[in-house]
């Protein structure tokens, strides 16, 4: 009995090694694992292809890589890059256009203004973007940052509403939609202003 006892612990053991090194090689350490996903081109409808592409990651011709909030990718312009960009001094953390100055920001803040009326951060780990609406009118506004974003990713209204995205209005702004995702106003599910 304890020769069989101690044969099952030494399989169990073994067993959780390998899963531990399982994990660490795939997962610990960042490496890609490529799959097939909906890729999308801005300029034709979807289609299904296999897309080695990690998301989150530069492409050829200028182009990122951008996971959605389906599990699939969509390529857009290199945003990240783009003149109207700039990191924030936490790492990972991207304005997109018009935004509040920022003391250590990675570029000269050539889009900063004292009270923007919207402001769009990319998170770069998530790949997710906060759009923040700052003024009234929210719908004006909303449409505002909607035109601004879309031009700088170059995707269509199709791919906004595929992408990993939150429009929040703060409560000093407007008590009503305060604890509400507002979303895109042509996207299904958007709040109607």
């Amino acid at each position: 009995m304890n020769k069989i006892l101690i044969v099952v612990i030494g399989v169990l053991v073994a067993a959780g090694v390998s899963v531990f090194l399982v994990f660490k090689l795939f997962f610990a350490t960042g490496a890609p694992i490529p799959t097939n996903t909906n890729t999308y081109n801005s300029n034709t409808s979807p289609n299904n292809t296999t897309s080695v592409t990690s998301p989150g990651q530069p492409v050829l011709g200028n182009t990122y890589s951008l996971a959605t909030a389906s599990g699939g990718t969509i390529q857009t312009k290199d945003f990240k890059n783009d003149p109207e960009a700039g990191q924030y001094p936490a790492s990972g953390y991207y304005y997109l256009g018009i935004h509040a100055p920022v003391d250590g920001a990675s570029t000269a803040n050539v889009t900063a203004i004292e009270n923007p009326p919207y402001t769009i951060l990319y998170i770069d780990s998530t790949q997710y973007f906060n759009i923040t609406i700052l003024q009234e009118p929210l719908g004006e506004v909303r449409q505002d940052a909607e035109k601004y974003l879309m031009e700088h990713l170059g995707v269509t209204q199709i791919q906004m509403c595929s992408l990993k995205y939150i429009i929040s209005v703060p409560n000093s702004v407007n008590q009503i939609y305060s604890s509400k995702n507002i979303g895109f106003s042509f996207c299904s599910g958007a709040v109607q202003l």
